[in-house]
């Protein structure tokens, strides 16, 4: 008899296990039922300009959901299923916490590398004009290494620090 109830509660189990999984497709189907494919378009604008591009493809029944999902961000265009959302973050981008350095290019225009501008790096951002004969041999000397910026604060005391060294009215 215990033998005979052992295999009723496997068996129960095992249909309980089938009503579960059934369930769980029919709501997968369900919930997409409606629901359209969207490219949805994430730019991200950093301090300085720099921009990131993400693209997502996800399924919404609206373009209210899409927009609901995405808070931080603004629509910027509709065209069919596609949607630009913008974002503006008050911070570095993380390529320029990575890997920014300022320093001179060869005309000396105070700019922002990715990577140390003794090589001439990839310019990430150029801001204004020094004038190199005001500047102090150590502050030539740091902008010729590079300057490191790792956040936000450190880029605007740099900016700040070189534009007593700019024309008057031409910093950014």
């Amino acid at each position: 008899m215990f033998k005979q109830r052992q295999k009723y509660i496997f068996l129960f189990s095992f249909f309980i296990l089938g009503v579960l999984v059934h369930a769980s497709q029919v709501y997968a189907l369900e919930k997409d039922a409606g629901a359209e494919t969207w490219n949805a378009v994430l730019v991200r604008t950093y301090m300085g300009g720099e921009e990131s591009t993400e693209i997502m493809k996800e399924k919404f029944r609206s373009k209210r959901e899409l927009l609901a999902a995405y808070p931080d961000f603004v629509l910027v265009e509709v065209k069919g299923n596609r949607m630009v959302l913008q974002q503006n973050i008050n911070d570095i981008s993380p390529l320029v916490k990575s890997n920014g350095y300022f320093g001179l290019t060869g005309e000396g225009v105070l700019t922002l590398f990715d990577g140390k501008p003794i090589r001439q790096g990839k310019i990430i951002q150029s801001f204004f004009q020094i004038d190199t004969g005001k500047l102090e041999v150590k502050r030539h000397m740091q902008l010729e290494k590079g300057i490191r910026v790792e956040n936000r604060v450190r880029y605007l005391n740099v900016l700040e620090t070189f534009k007593a060294y700019g024309p008057p009215g031409e910093e950014k």
